[in-house]
């Protein structure tokens, strides 16, 4: 019967050399001619952006089309039954990051944040969950933990977080850039604070002052300080933003659904 409909899905940014670029002049002229000055874009039927500043940045290189939808993807929050049951009861506080082992995750940043942390206070845990132990960037940061004396908790990958996210004190996210990330939004769920880089789209999960802090990225100080607020004073911090009004796993899955089913 063959193709009748296309469909493309962005959910990373638009970098080079692992920074975000901000027109088409920034792009390699490799990048430019595979994607035929982006008259490639116009084989889709409709491109989804997973965040508002994927399609912001898409349009500030590509320009304004008329078959782009931003669609927050779904997520599933926590059973509450099982929050209950599993109330926080250790004394030490546990800071927690989520990231694959990639510079522009910003872990390293994370952990001269935590070494500055380390001068001020001995009562935290860190745990990393979904770096390997194989990787030049893996091997590094382990490296780093260990010559600063950080006491920390090396999960590996592992596709069962709510163990680790329940224990959390306050989740961070240092990336140098980022489309949107899942785990931040999937954190305040549980309760959890964030301490995040204000990059990307981080900044549409993350309130700053609301559900947690914003910092530039890479400035291990500002991450040190925000994370030493909410240790210290969580209750500064309203809460009130909740993300289940944009990842409604219902609602996204519908207008996902609705899109699929437009007569061609």
């Amino acid at each position: 019967m063959g193709i009748r409909k296309t469909y493309q899905t962005v959910h990373s940014c638009i970098t080079r050399g692992g920074h975000d670029v901000g027109t088409r002049k920034e792009l390699g002229a490799k990048t430019r001619l595979l994607h035929w000055g982006g008259r490639v874009f116009s084989l889709f039927r409709t491109i989804f952006f997973v965040s508002q500043y994927t399609l912001r940045q898409f349009e500030a290189v590509w320009g304004r089309r008329g078959n782009t939808l931003q669609l927050y993807l779904g997520i599933t929050p926590p059973d509450k039954s099982y929050l209950k049951q599993h109330k926080k009861t250790q004394n030490s506080k546990h800071i927690t990051c989520i990231a694959f082992a990639s510079p522009i995750k910003g872990v390293d940043t994370l952990v001269e944040a935590l070494h500055i942390l380390r001068q001020r206070r001995n009562d935290f845990v860190f745990t990393l969950i979904g770096f390997d132990n194989e990787s030049p960037y893996s091997r590094t940061v382990r490296q780093k933990l260990d010559r600063y004396d950080i006491q920390y908790e090396w999960a590996g990958i592992t596709d069962n977080t709510t163990p680790y996210l329940m224990k959390t004190d306050v989740y961070c996210q240092p990336s140098r850039t980022e489309a949107l990330c899942l785990a931040a939004a999937e954190a305040p769920l549980y309760g959890i604070p964030i301490v995040a880089s204000a990059t990307g789209g981080l900044p549409e999960v993350v309130h700053d002052g609301d559900n947690g802090r914003l910092c530039p990225p890479e400035d291990a100080r500002a991450f040190a300080d925000a994370i030493d607020g909410i240790l210290d004073h969580p209750e500064k911090l309203a809460m009130q933003f909740d993300t289940r009004q944009l990842f409604d796993m219902e609602k996204s899955t519908e207008t996902l659904l609705a899109v699929y089913r437009q007569p061609s």
